[in-house]
């Protein structure tokens, strides 16, 4: 049970960080690899991304900061509603 935790948390912050990725391609600056930060109690506390060249404007810079995170309330929102349907159609003699 524990693997689809933290599968889903991978997919969590995967989907975060394709969004950050996402803007960097559409306004034409690039950023470097995500790097994971790890953490004693956990498998990783998250990531930095860094910016190789400078956003042409402060939207841009804007649209990189907030699109990373929209992604991920997505993808968190969807991994919830997954979880509560897996949870709804289990049986209940089934730990």
């Amino acid at each position: 049970q524990a693997l689809y935790m933290v599968g889903a948390w991978f997919f969590v912050q995967f989907c975060h960080e394709m969004g950050h990725l996402a803007i960097a391609w559409k306004d034409k600056f690039k950023s470097a690899v995500p790097v994971v930060l790890p953490f004693i109690a956990l498998p990783y506390l998250g990531c930095r991304t860094d910016l190789k060249t400078s956003p042409k404007n402060y939207s841009s810079l804007f649209d990189f900061a907030l699109l990373g995170p929209m992604f991920g309330i997505i993808a968190s929102t969807a991994m919830l509603l997954l979880g509560l349907q897996l949870t709804a159609t289990t049986p209940a003699d089934a730990t």
